[in-house]
């Protein structure tokens, strides 16, 4: 399965950010053509039952799915890893060096994005230690793994802004979009931080002035995960100072 200038690929997931968006940022960065089809949230649960059918659900009745070529392609780090090699040059990387960028994709996604999903799916009411002590495990986790970036993009002496050099790889928009969303919902605690990491603020500031991002970035969808109380939660999250004692 290959891309190419002719094949028009179609990703589908839901109206958020969660597993699809840092993949809709590098399509939207690539010269190649696509569809984003994007669920609307409130379908969420007719999915749930029709996703074992062909053509809804794909291979593992989950989303997010990329379509091209007559495959049908699921889960995110293959549908990442794929579109690396096709439409963003990483099939004429040293393999190495394609595996230190998979390093930093996989730290990004497993580390910093998939952790959203067990607070934003807690209750609006649930208990305020539990909404703490998990957003406070995440808060810390981030700034850990944000210094960790920096200190690799150092250690690397790349030619460019980006993990991927002068052209951004998948790494780089999975970690434009960790950092984002912890500014997002961690506010200037989080907006603090990244301003003592140089490298990735440049890296940040890089994939936003890129005019091919503009309409995909316009259009990042509000909501992180399909849960009904994230925005209690992030609310929540942000009134409680103890957060950062």
């Amino acid at each position: 399965m290959t891309a190419n200038d002719s094949t028009v690929a179609v990703l589908r997931y839901f109206d958020c950010r969660n597993r699809g968006q840092a993949l809709r940022f590098a399509m939207a960065g690539s010269s190649h053509t696509f569809q984003d089809v994007r669920l609307p949230i409130v379908e969420l649960d007719t999915f749930r039952k029709n996703a074992h059918i062909a053509g809804v659900g794909g291979p593992f009745a989950a989303l997010p799915v990329l379509e091209i070529g007559g495959h049908s392609l699921a889960q995110t780090l293959a549908i990442a890893t794929f579109l690396d090699r096709e439409m963003l040059d990483g099939s004429t990387r040293p393999s190495d060096y394609q595996a230190w960028l998979d390093m930093i994709l996989n730290a990004a996604h497993l580390d910093m994005q998939a952790p959203y999903s067990n607070i934003m799916w807690l209750p609006e009411d649930c208990d305020d230690d539990v909404l703490v002590s998990q957003a406070r495990a995440l808060f810390r986790l981030l700034v850990r793994r944000l210094t960790q970036l920096e200190s690799l993009h150092a250690e690397a002496s790349l030619p460019g802004k980006f993990f991927g050099g002068l052209n951004p790889a998948m790494a780089d928009y999975f970690v434009y979009e960790s950092l984002s969303r912890a500014c997002l919902v961690f506010k200037e605690e989080f907006e603090g931080r990244l301003c003592s990491s140089p490298r990735l603020e440049k890296l940040r500031s890089a994939i936003e002035s890129d005019r091919a991002l503009g309409q995909s970035l316009i259009e990042i969808p509000k909501q992180i995960t399909a849960s009904p109380s994230e925005f209690v939660i992030r609310e929540r999250v942000l009134a409680d100072r103890r957060l950062w004692n």
